[in-house]
């Protein structure tokens, strides 16, 4: 059963997340500030795609927010067709020339929507994130009569060692860059833990030589 203290938490770090949206405008203002005469498409481009991240989760918040006591909203929905309204970072996949694939059946699940979207979108990112320029990131679901298992694969230079695995999602551990010079503050996968800890889901990250893959068994 949920427990609303847990809601409530997870939806503290979805604070923070958006704290981390507005530090990055506030870096973004100050270098075209003093860079005035700098056309920098990079930079400016990277503005549009935190302005849609904060409006993203803008949303849900306030969608969430609607409903009594802050309670999540269980439905039935198929997270194949789901995924592909997330996949919000596509200028950066073109960019980096990283190929994305869906594979596998997912049927339908009962469970809450949008925390499905925040964990698929924070989880993808995370992936195109440390792909190398020219990788691939693989997207399957598994399908048994009493869950889904939602895996995320994708390529990388070296597999990390076993303690960054088993803190893939701890909020305290250090983050690099991503392969493109991408920065973040590892508060995105914090919140998808905070989440799968709140409605039962399974998690579980491995590794091999030149791959990482991220799970989620949600259960039908």
């Amino acid at each position: 059963m949920v427990q609303e203290d847990k809601f409530n938490a997870a939806i503290s770090v979805v604070a923070h997340d958006l704290r981390g949206i507005a530090s990055d405008f506030y870096e973004i203002f100050e270098y075209l500030i003093e860079n005035p005469q700098e056309q920098n498409s990079d930079m400016i481009l990277r503005g549009k795609e935190r302005a849609l991240d904060a409006a993203r989760f803008l949303t849900e918040i306030c969608e969430w927010a609607k409903e009594k006591n802050l309670k999540p909203e269980l439905s039935s929905f198929n997270p194949a067709i789901r995924l592909l309204g997330v996949l919000n970072n596509r200028e950066t996949i073109e960019k980096k020339k990283i190929s994305i694939s869906i594979e596998g059946d997912s049927g339908e699940i009962y469970s809450e929507r949008r925390v499905f979207d925040i964990v698929a979108r924070n989880i993808i990112s995370n992936a195109v994130k440390f792909t190398p320029i020219g990788g691939s990131v693989s997207v399957f679901f598994e399908r048994s009569p009493e869950k889904i298992v939602f895996t995320v694969k994708n390529d990388v230079e070296k597999c990390p060692d076993r303690e960054i695995l088993d803190r893939f999602f701890d909020l305290s551990r250090k983050h690099e860059k991503g392969t493109g010079g991408e920065r973040g503050t590892g508060i995105g996968l914090s919140l998808v833990k905070n989440f799968c800890d709140m409605l039962g889901w399974g998690t579980e990250v491995s590794c091999d030589e030149k791959s990482i893959s991220v799970s989620f068994s949600i259960p039908r």
